[in-house]
């Protein structure tokens, strides 16, 4: 009985043993991501996985790379993208790996609609400096006021197409 409980552990433990090595072994997965902006492909946005940007994607809004990781982490994938005259929110969604079958790559896709709004600044100087606090008026609403440095930022999804009414 004695020598029984004692095989029953010795095979307990060579299976934990086993199994412990196994899990130091790293999982390859393809990332996948395809990032548009106003429906249109997001040239040049940066992926970055767990904070770390590992590339950027192409003329067609489309990134793909194969990674090895820990399989059973979660894995953060980030997509930032900077445009002039848009103010562009971060994308970010995450996932944990599994472990694949053997031999086999699994694939991780991502559609990425980011949003954005787009933007104008308006600058109101006197004599080549800037005026703090003057007021401006849009489409006949008063209320926005420029900073210490003459300057007002107006944030728009679509202009009307007679434009807009802006006085200072």
């Amino acid at each position: 009985m004695v020598k029984q409980i004692i095989r029953l552990i010795f095979i307990l433990l060579s299976f934990f043993l086993i199994f412990a090595c196994e899990t130091g072994k790293k999982a390859e997965f393809e990332l996948q991501v395809k990032a548009v902006l106003d429906g249109k492909p997001a040239l040049d946005a940066r992926v970055l996985l767990d904070g770390n940007e590992i590339g950027m994607t192409d003329t067609s809004g489309y990134f793909s790379k194969r990674i090895e990781k820990q399989p059973g982490s979660e894995i953060q994938v980030s997509v930032l993208k900077e445009t002039p005259g848009y103010n562009i929110e971060p994308w970010k969604d995450s996932f944990v790996l599994k472990l694949p079958k053997d031999g086999s790559v699994d694939t991780y896709k991502f559609r990425v609609a980011l949003k954005a709004s787009k933007y104008f600044t308006v600058f109101v100087a006197e004599n080549g400096y800037p005026i703090e606090n003057a007021s401006i008026r849009i489409d006949g609403k008063l209320g926005a006021k420029t900073d210490e440095n003459g300057e007002y930022v107006y944030n728009y999804q679509n202009l009307p197409k007679k434009g807009l009414d802006l006085k200072v």
